[in-house]
């Protein structure tokens, strides 16, 4: 495990030693929905390019959100060397960060990249640069111009950065099959969340006939039961069958009123079970 944040949401943590880049990570905490989630390692092949810096260890959301998380590295300008004349070949030391990027291909945030396992919360920064304009690379080396059309590859603050939105818990995952796991209950659960939308599936249950919502239907009168007890008969007459009871409480749907001969009302209900029954 890594830590998992600092300052106003500090928690207890766990640390161990690694030493290998992580199969993934699982990233989770941050009110943006979409970079919640597993990341799987890809070969560095299957990164964009960037400009002004490579990829070094590359990470895919594994469902369909496309956000990314990379670990980059600095290209040394060309020409650039130091003004020491014995030194004639110095380059200055490359630098690393981590890097979440959006499904635009933003930079969202940014994380010290001395490490293969980045931290959690207030470790990650939010990444701003202004738009269609390169950052002095002394400042930043890593302020390029990054998105579509030559837009800047960072999000323009248009207010104080929200620290809800950074990730709150980002642990490591080094075992094949734990990520096998978490990335299949991660596949089933927004299969879940896709049915619940699309009202099926056993994410969804229709509502119970006795209650309010099972009751309205267009064209029809929804009626509570005040009575502790009510007998629903097939017949609008006293000594008719009885084929259901309602209670205290709960809803029916009714179709029409009926009079009696002997001057009793009568609801008539729509009920599957009984389609023509009547209740007193």
């Amino acid at each position: 495990l890594v830590p998992e944040g600092q300052g106003r949401r500090q928690r207890s943590r766990g640390v161990c030693y690694v030493d290998e880049p992580p199969l993934g990570f699982f990233i989770a905490g941050s009110t943006l929905e979409g970079m919640n989630g597993v990341y799987v390692r890809k070969h560095v092949t299957r990164a964009p390019a960037r400009r002004g810096e490579r990829t070094l260890l590359y990470y895919v959301q594994s469902l369909n959100s496309r956000w990314t998380m990379l670990l980059a590295e600095s290209h040394a300008e060309d020409g650039e060397q130091s003004d020491d004349e014995e030194d004639p070949y110095w380059r200055p030391e490359p630098e690393r960060r981590w890097l979440i990027v959006d499904a635009r291909h933003v930079d969202r945030f940014s994380h010290g990249g001395g490490t293969i396992v980045p931290g959690a919360g207030v470790r990650w920064s939010h990444v701003h640069a202004r738009s269609g304009e390169v950052s002095d690379e002394e400042e930043d080396p890593f302020a390029w111009p990054r998105g579509p059309g030559g837009a800047s590859g960072a999000v323009q603050p248009s207010s104080a950065d929200d620290e809800d939105e950074l990730p709150w818990q980002v642990i490591a995952i080094l075992d094949q099959g734990i990520l096998s796991d978490l990335h299949a209950g991660a596949a089933y659960h927004q299969m879940r969340v896709e049915e619940a939308v699309a009202g099926r599936g056993d994410a969804v249950r229709p509502p119970a006939l006795t209650t309010l919502e099972g009751a309205l239907r267009p064209g029809r009168w929804a009626f509570r039961v005040e009575a502790p007890e009510v007998v629903v008969r097939d017949a609008p007459s006293g000594g008719a069958r009885t084929v259901a009871r309602r209670y205290k409480g709960e809803y029916v749907c009714g179709l029409e009123l009926r009079v009696a001969p002997d001057g009793t009302e009568w609801l008539r209900l729509e009920d599957p079970s009984a389609a023509d029954a009547d209740d007193e």
